[in-house]
């Protein structure tokens, strides 16, 4: 949660971060009203986005655990490429090391 107040501090007016706690009953609400069955985290509304590494497209979904299925890049890049800002995320992804995988 963290990284994505930092995403919102670094887009000052551009970007805004609304967490939900899905403990209370409005929150629980709020969570129910999306469709979702687990967390997750919507950009412009939605889950799913494409992004592009190395030529590549991808598909990434935020609704999948966070460090498993998707990076702080991806969302970063996913956040800059809708900002226009697609250099910043180039930075930003080559500042992580390398999986050892």
């Amino acid at each position: 949660m963290d990284f994505l107040r930092e995403v919102e501090s670094a887009h000052p007016g551009q970007v805004s971060l609304e967490a939900v706690d899905t403990q209370t009953s409005e929150g629980r609400e709020r969570w129910l009203d999306t469709g979702l069955n687990c967390s997750g985290v919507f950009v412009n509304g939605e889950t799913r986005h494409h992004i592009t590494v190395d030529g590549k497209t991808r598909t990434v979904d935020f609704i999948k655990r966070l460090g498993v299925f998707w990076t702080r890049a991806d969302f970063e890049m996913v956040v800059n490429d809708l900002l226009g800002e697609t250099e910043q995320a180039d930075e930003a992804t080559a500042d992580e090391p390398e999986s050892s995988e």
